[in-house]
């Protein structure tokens, strides 16, 4: 019987700042092949709070330094602010690390392409957080566009 990886995964939150977008930081939480082994936030009452909802005793003030230091597989980008996105995204990619990122993905197409390339050229996934296409009221609507109504 072949074992199935568990994926190791890391969150970039940023209290006061987008925080951890709209649960982001849990989407991995009790998934048979995942594990949240680490958590990133500047802000220490944050990192606090954000590691005891995850139930992780790694925390680090620099998400740098959590990526450089943990071999994550999976990186879940939460803040909702966009300032440090591209630094976080990007550090994700060149350490390796798939990303799913909170909405929104980017200010402009500058910043967009600029997290695009880091994941292509290491070859990782970037998944974004969006939920829509799921819900059925969005579904109906899009019928409704289809049908003409």
């Amino acid at each position: 019987m072949a074992i199935k990886k568990i994926f190791r995964v890391g969150v970039i939150g940023a209290s006061g700042k987008g925080d951890y977008g709209h649960g982001i930081d849990v989407t991995f939480a009790g998934l048979e092949r995942a594990k949240i082994v680490a958590v990133a936030d500047e802000q220490p009452a944050g990192l606090q709070k954000a590691a005891e909802r995850l139930g992780v005793d790694r925390r680090y003030a620099d998400f740098r330094k959590m990526l450089e230091n943990e071999k994550l597989d999976i990186v879940c980008v939460g803040p909702r602010w966009l300032d440090d996105r591209v630094a976080m995204v990007s550090a994700a990619a060149d350490a390796g690390a798939h990303v799913y990122c909170e909405k929104p993905f980017a200010s402009d197409l500058v910043m967009a392409d600029a997290m695009s390339a880091a994941c292509r050229r290491r070859h990782v996934k970037l998944a974004m957080a969006h939920q829509w296409r799921a819900m059925a009221p969005v579904q109906q609507a899009i019928r409704h566009v289809r049908e003409g109504k």
